[in-house]
């Protein structure tokens, strides 16, 4: 007698509930995530810096940023981290700082100190940079 082949049986969330691959994810903050800051009420702020590297620079580009950028930027009051991301094959990438809030990012820009940070990579830059400001909602990690 042939036997049926079994099915897995599929894992089920706390209320019974099949849990579907596509199933949106639920976050559960710890207390010492950036989600349970911004449910308190003190939400981060990320600005967001859009630009464009002339490809044979992209390597002296990333340098700078790791020597120099960084460095200045843990000196800045409210700043909390920062992700840098490139394409090194087009130069295309966004640098993404993160600000305890909007009022302290507004305040490092104030002091000039985001464009005197810009100012190190105008040879760099193909076209001009674009700035953005976001509000950090939903963070997760593995």
């Amino acid at each position: 007698m042939a036997g049926k082949a079994r099915q897995k049986k599929r894992p089920r969330n706390k209320v019974g509930k099949q849990v579907h691959e596509l199933d949106p994810l639920v976050m559960t903050p710890t207390a010492d995530s950036r989600v349970a800051k911004a449910a308190a009420g003190g939400a981060l702020f990320a600005r967001v810096t859009s630009f464009l590297l002339t490809p044979d620079r992209v390597n002296d580009a990333i340098r700078l940023y790791e020597t120099s950028v960084v460095p200045a930027a843990r000196s800045q009051k409210g700043f909390c981290g920062t992700l840098l991301l490139v394409d090194r094959a087009s130069g295309k990438g966004q640098s993404i700082g993160f600000w305890e809030s909007e009022d302290d990012a507004l305040a490092n820009e104030a002091s000039r100190y985001y464009h005197d940070q810009l100012a190190k990579f105008l040879t760099f830059f193909a076209v001009p940079p674009i700035r953005e400001g976001y509000e950090l909602v939903l963070e997760a990690r593995r």
